[in-house]
């Protein structure tokens, strides 16, 4: 037979004692709460098969609440984690809302027009769909070609500040293209139909022959084309009628007065002596006075 102790009583005498205000006060709360208990009870009683549904649903689930209870304790220190990088861009969080919130009436045109056009999307992608082999045809061609198209850039790239020098040159004389082509226009009707278009098709199927020629002429020349072009273009400025005239009438006056150094074809008088060197052929009469 077990006897109990007589220390017991007495210490539960004394814990009651000691606590009887925390009775006192949880009685006072559960008089004021009284109203709030019985809706409470009857809130209980009135939901009692949502509980038992619910416990019968945590009860099945038990399994998986046991995962979810195991992966959040092994990954608690990644919840740490998560929390400290959430605090430290709080700043970036309060950004986003505060502009999500802006745009709200973006987003939501943006959803009216997407819930508009979904019928499109389903097309657009049948299309795709049927286009397949297409692109990867195009994707096989674009692959293979890469060399090319690597080559096609340097040469743009090398040769990008030509363009510009064209756009000039061609942006400088657009004005005479513009006149060009008015008298076209303008002259367009009286050029004569099939039958000139014929001659001119006979004529050039002609010749062609001679336009390799030309070609081979003008290519193994045009260095000095070059030439002839940068001097002109250089001097150019300086050309004027008077000074032409001058340069002509001094080169002409410079051949005049070496001619008149030599001995006359008929006529004409020689003075001084005159030496013939050994070998010199002389034809004809020469009459020598003095």
């Amino acid at each position: 037979m077990n006897l109990i102790s007589p220390s017991k009583p007495s210490n539960t005498y004394h814990r009651v004692n000691n606590n009887a205000d925390n009775w006192d006060v949880a009685y006072g709360r559960i008089l004021t709460d009284a109203g709030d208990w019985d809706d409470t009870t009857e809130l209980v009683n009135t939901k009692s098969s949502n509980w038992d549904y619910a416990y019968s649903t945590i009860l099945a689930g038990q399994s998986t609440w046991d995962l979810a209870a195991s992966r959040i304790n092994n990954n608690s220190s990644e919840w740490d984690e998560a929390y400290d990088t959430i605090i430290s861009h709080k700043d970036n969080w309060d950004t986003a809302y505060n502009r999500i919130t802006t745009s709200a009436a973006n987003w939501d045109s943006a959803y009216n027009k997407i819930t508009t056009s979904s019928g499109d999307w389903d097309g657009v992608y049948l299309t795709l769909q049927l286009k397949e082999l297409n692109w990867d045809y195009a994707f096989d061609t674009i692959t293979t070609s890469k060399a090319n198209w690597d080559a096609a850039y340097n040469s743009i790239t090398t040769n990008s500040a030509k363009w510009s020098s064209t756009h000039a040159t061609v942006n400088t004389v657009s004005s005479n293209w513009t006149d060009a082509y008015n008298k076209v226009t303008t002259l367009s009707g009286q050029w004569s139909a099939q039958t000139d278009i014929t001659d001119i098709t006979n004529t050039v199927a002609s010749n062609s022959g001679f336009w390799g020629a030309a070609y081979n002429l003008v290519s193994t020349d045009r260095d000095r084309w070059n030439d002839v072009y940068t001097t002109v273009n250089t001097n150019s400025s300086s050309w004027d009628e008077s000074t032409i005239i001058d340069a002509i009438e001094t080169r002409v006056a410079e051949v005049e007065t070496t001619l008149e150094e030599y001995i006359p074809t008929s006529g004409g008088t020689v003075t001084g002596a005159i030496n013939f060197d050994a070998g010199a052929n002389v034809t004809g009469d020469v009459n020598v006075t003095g």
